[in-house]
């Protein structure tokens, strides 16, 4: 500490640099602590797992169960304590002046002794509840029971009005019960689940199905079981255990180690910074190092020693580092769910700690390990050929690490960039979207809901300031989509499952002009395509070319493949032959989707949707609109609640919320990463000029001119930064792959893109280097023959 005292500036300057390094470190890793490594808040979480099926011949993963599978993995499983199937459903509550919308689920009596939660207040469900008749039972989240019933203790017993039926309240969930990482909103209502697995159909894969492990039972030997299992008809379906944690962070885990990896870079250059620093100060500590030697300290003592000094270094930038991860911290809690998926606050609790001690500790023996064995070198004069090595290490190392992190930041730019200004098939400008969910309690037939639909339509059109409305099942551009298999007429018929898939949609006559769709040919949906005897579809472009090569669709018929379900997603379609009427232009599905793929409109009247979309295009602004569409909707029906009021561009942004979030990030340390490298080759190159002094003075003292002498030491610099800058193309190149599934109009092996980084970073390390350079080349060469 008195060494470190004796030179406060050098200390101020390693231990911001480094502390600065070891707070973005301690800070993400307060992000991973909390999504990946904290066990999820429910009994024994490791034993609960997730059960999904895939099909691999038809290039089907991560698919959810059918009725018929679940029935037959509770009945013939043998490693399995128990299991639970559960569904999302929105809920209307009625009976107060505003009718109320609410998310929530549809569960079996399995699903909460699965999670190991019991109610707060009350009970969980009972098995004889799954039964037609006796469901009429529901479960309150801590937040609805507050908001609702101002958090009576009694209200177990009592009644709430829920899709215009009164449910019989059964119990409080707890306040911190959460189904993590499933949506972005709080779930509010749960209802019993009743399943009839007669009829059901195997290729209707609705269910979500979580299991808990029996004691000693690992997931392995639950897999192994699953798999033994005797396949019924649906032949090539396969069953996946997967451990609910791993489940829930599949997406966003690559994504977080990705962020680790750039902070961990950023940090071995900080690094490399402190170890330059280091060694300029070991230079004019020979003298010191030389008379240790000569009174009988070895050079393993002088290590010794040397490396203690960088570890206390080490040490306070771990403390300031903590001081800076603290207000790091809390601008990562004030970061939007979509954007970091959370539901618990980041913090720096013991883990974070830990990893910070053990990174700061081992930044301070890195940083100080080639300079200890620098210095500890029994020569009284300071070895210019290893100075020179270790000076060309660094600089290549800093070189390529912000190479490397200034390729990923710089690719997924350019990927913004094509999204941005990508045509994405429609006309997203000035369309207020507002969604409607009409309970089947009260809508229990097809033509209830086309008419509800129909008025709807109408009374939104008729406003002032509209200038079209229209109606859709799912947004596009939004992140939710759903297929169907589809028969063609002509075609031999495909074994059940095994149709061919297309992405639908269920639209109303105005759609493809309210959403600026162009009709490539054929006609549009009209309000006289309402006869379910001679059913019409218009198909994509993509489409068209897949299945009708080289000659036109119109007229051809189709035969899609809805299986028989009461799911409120689908259509209630009579599977009918439909004669396709119209090609219209491909959309993306979300936005994003490089590549069209099949898209099959289907008209609302002939395939009533209990979930739909009013998609309305205005003359301004669009959410100016929205009291009044709320308005338009009460007067048909007083306890339709309208939620999710927000615009198509809103829903545009959202889908590249996550990609948009990374690139800010990545280019946030890429540029701190240049700008140290940048200061990083600075030092490197004054401490190589400094080590080189008596060399400079004699070579200008034989005639050198002063820019001979720069161009001496800014070619020596560029070659290590050359070396440097391959390695890190090639870095990037190796980690190509990590980067593709983000990247839009852009591959991870963009040579532009590639190149002009590299140009940009020598250019950085040009000038960094020319600046001592030149400082050298200015020098008297007699003080210079003089020095030492």
């Amino acid at each position: 500490m008195r060494l470190l005292r004796r030179n406060p500036l050098f200390t101020l300057a390693a231990v911001l640099t480094l502390g600065v390094g070891i707070a973005l470190n301690s800070a993400v890793f307060s992000i991973l602590n909390v999504i990946l490594f904290h066990p999820l808040p429910y009994r024994d979480a490791r034993r609960i797992v997730a059960l999904r099926q895939k099909n691999p011949s038809r290039g089907l993963t991560q698919q959810l169960a059918s009725v018929p599978d679940y029935f037959d993995w509770k009945r013939e499983n043998q490693v399995f304590e128990s299991l639970a199937a559960w569904n999302f459903l929105y809920f209307n509550l009625t009976g107060a002046d505003q009718p109320e919308r609410v998310e929530g689920l549809q569960v079996t009596a399995g699903f909460f002794p699965v999670l190991g939660v019991t109610a707060a207040l009350g009970r969980t469900f009972l098995p004889e509840e799954e039964q037609p008749g006796r469901s009429r039972v529901v479960l309150l989240s801590d937040s609805l029971w507050r908001r609702r019933f101002g958090a009576d203790p009694s209200v177990p017993g009592r009644t709430i009005m829920v899709e215009g039926q009164t449910y019989t309240i059964a119990g409080v969930l707890p306040r911190d019960f959460r189904l993590f990482r499933v949506l972005n909103r709080d779930l509010d209502l749960y209802v019993p689940l009743v399943l009839d697995p007669a009829g059901a159909s195997r290729a209707d894969h609705r269910l979500f199905v979580y299991a808990r492990l029996k004691p000693g039972v690992a997931i392995q030997q639950a897999q192994a079981a699953m798999d033994a299992l005797p396949s019924p008809d649906n032949s090539g379906w396969l069953v996946e255990v997967v451990e609910l944690q791993h489940q829930w962070t599949a997406e966003i885990r690559p994504i977080l180690l990705m962020v680790q990896a750039a902070v961990g870079f950023v940090l071995l250059i900080a690094c490399a910074n402190v170890t330059s620093l280091l060694l300029a100060r070991a230079a004019g500590r020979q003298k010191e190092m030389a008379i240790r030697t000569a009174l009988g300290a070895s050079r393993l003592r002088l290590v010794r020693q040397l490396l203690a000094e960088s570890s206390v270094l080490g040490l306070l930038s771990g403390a300031a580092g903590t001081v800076l991860a603290l207000g790091l911290i809390r601008l990562l809690n004030a970061l939007p769910y979509s954007a970091v998926n959370r539901e618990e606050p980041f913090r720096l609790d013991a883990p974070v700690l830990a990893f910070n001690l053990a990174i700061a500790l081992l930044t301070g023996i890195a940083a100080g390990l080639a300079p200890a064995l620098q210095c500890s070198v029994q020569h009284l004069k300071p070895d210019i050929l290893r100075g020179r090595r270790v000076s060309s290490l660094l600089v290549s190392l800093e070189a390529a690490l912000a190479v490397i992190l200034l390729a990923g930041a710089g690719l997924l730019v350019r990927s913004s960039l094509a999204a941005t200004g990508m045509d994405r098939g429609l006309d997203s400008r000035n369309l207020l979207t507002v969604q409607l969910w009409l309970p089947p309690a009260r809508y229990s037939t097809g033509a209830q809901v086309a008419q509800f639909w129909r008025q709807a339509v109408e009374k939104v059109a008729a406003l002032p300031g509209v200038e079209s409305a229209t109606a859709v099942n799912f947004l596009p551009l939004s992140t939710l989509w759903t297929s169907v298999g589809i028969h063609l007429d002509g075609a031999p018929a495909p074994r059940p499952g095994e149709e061919p898939q297309v992405h639908y949609w269920v639209v109303g006559p105005d759609y493809f002009h309210t959403a600026g769709i162009p009709l490539l040919a054929g006609r549009a949906f009209t309000e006289q395509d309402n006869d379910e005897q001679h059913g019409v579809a218009i198909v994509s472009a993509s489409m068209a070319r897949r299945f009708w090569p080289g000659e036109s669709p119109l007229g051809k018929r189709i035969q899609p493949a809805f299986p028989n379900s009461n799911s409120y997603w689908l259509p209630r379609s009579q599977n009918q032959w439909l004669t396709v009427v119209g090609v219209a232009r491909d959309v993306r599905l979300d936005g994003i989707v490089p590549t069209p793929l099949p898209q099959l409109y289907l008209p609302y009247a002939q395939n009533p949707s209990s979930i739909l979309h009013l998609v309305v295009r205005t003359a301004a602004d669009p959410m100016r609109w929205s009291p009044s569409v709320r308005r338009a909707v009460l007067s048909i029906d007083k306890d339709q609640p309208v939620f999710d009021v927000k615009t198509l561009e809103d829903v545009l942004a959202y889908s590249f919320t996550r990609a948009a979030t990374l690139t800010r990030v990545l280019a946030a340390f890429a540029a701190l990463a240049v700008l140290l490298a940048g200061l990083g080759i600075y030092g490197v190159v004054a401490y190589f000029v400094s080590q080189t002094t008596r060399e400079v003075g004699i070579r200008m003292a034989l005639g050198a001119r002063p820019a001979q002498v720069a161009g001496l030491i800014v070619r020596q610099a560029m070659r290590a930064a050359l070396a440097g800058v391959s390695i890190g193309l090639a870095g990037a190149l190796a980690g190509a792959r990590v980067l593709q599934g983000l990247l839009v109009g852009v591959a991870g092996t963009d040579a532009a893109t590639l190149g002009a980084i590299a140009v940009f970073f020598l250019a950085v390390a040009l000038a960094a280097a020319y600046v001592p350079a030149r400082r050298a080349a200015r020098v008297n060469p007699l003080t210079c023959l003089r020095h030492d």
